[in-house]
């Protein structure tokens, strides 16, 4: 009887064991990156394509670098500047108001 209980607790441990790598993970939709996250990949490949072949760099130096131009790009007067380079385009009016709904009252009897 004990003999029994035992295999079949070491049958269920092995089917347990054999299902623990099947559990699928949750795919998820990666974001889009940000525009700090473009702006540090593109300046990063810049800096190192302009090396010479074999050049190292300090990483943590050019990203702090390349933090103050991004700082630099995203002050309020750059903004403005960037603004008003953009061409203005033409803004529809929207009735934003609604229309009030009729009730008809009916007469108690």
């Amino acid at each position: 009887m004990e003999d029994t209980r035992i295999e079949e607790l070491q049958k269920r441990i092995q089917v347990l064991e054999a299902s623990m790598g099947t559990v699928r993970k949750i795919k998820r939709e990666k974001r889009a990156p940000s525009a700090y996250n473009l702006f540090m990949r593109e300046e990063f490949s810049k800096i190192k394509s302009s090396l010479p072949e074999g050049g190292k760099i300090n990483n943590q130096d050019v990203l702090r670098d390349i933090a103050k131009k991004w700082k630099v790009k995203n002050t309020p007067e750059t903004k403005k500047e960037a603004e008003e380079d953009k061409p203005v385009k033409a803004v529809k009016a929207v009735n934003s108001v609604k229309p009030a709904k009729v009730v008809k009252k009916t007469a108690d009897i």
